[in-house]
């Protein structure tokens, strides 16, 4: 393996910002490169990036998330065909949190960085959270088949309580019709 990378050594919240300004298409990667030098010496961090350094590393990103795009397309055709997809917001952090891991993996076995002893743990790792976003995901089905139960019964008592009323003697026609409107929205 070669020498890591001066990109691979800054901090995560300057790695962060290196990565946001290569993602805005208004930055030229000698900008990027001077924004985050600058950001580097406010750190009071001695070394400097170069611009082959910045560019070597934009070209790894895109190699990257053109994969991760192909991948995405693939899913979205299965969705498509399957329409099945998690529910919740726990369950979109978790598969973002999937796609941060995936993209720095995809970034160091691009680049030969990982060890192939360590590929079986990483391989167990991503196999442990797609288990866990399934598990997610039959959580939030069951959840939102019981909130669907709930609702109906609420209906269907709705609708009692209405039939009662338009029983009731002394209503006239128009309460009940408020009645109903409030009950059901029309």
């Amino acid at each position: 393996m070669g020498r890591k990378s001066t990109v691979d050594k800054l901090p995560p919240d300057i790695r962060r910002q290196l990565e946001a300004l290569l993602a805005d298409p208004r930055m030229t990667q000698l900008q990027v490169t001077e924004e985050i030098n600058q950001a580097l010496e406010r750190h009071d961090i001695e070394w400097r990036l170069s611009k082959s350094a910045v560019n070597r590393y934009a070209q790894r990103m895109r190699a990257v998330l053109q994969k991760m795009h192909e991948r995405n397309q693939v899913a979205e055709m299965w969705l498509a065909k399957f329409g099945r997809i998690p529910q919740g917001r726990l369950g979109q952090l978790i598969i973002n949190m999937i796609h941060g891991l995936a993209f720095e993996a995809g970034l160091k076995l691009h680049d030969g960085e990982i060890d192939p002893d360590e590929l079986p743990e990483l391989v167990q790792m991503l196999r442990g959270l797609s288990v866990t976003i399934e598990k997610l995901e039959k959580a939030a089905s069951l959840n939102a088949e019981r909130e669907a139960e709930i609702r109906e019964a609420e209906r269907r008592r709705a609708a009692e309580e209405l039939a009662a009323l338009e029983n009731k003697p002394g209503l006239d026609a128009e309460t009940i019709k408020k009645v109903r409107e409030a009950l059901y929205g029309a």
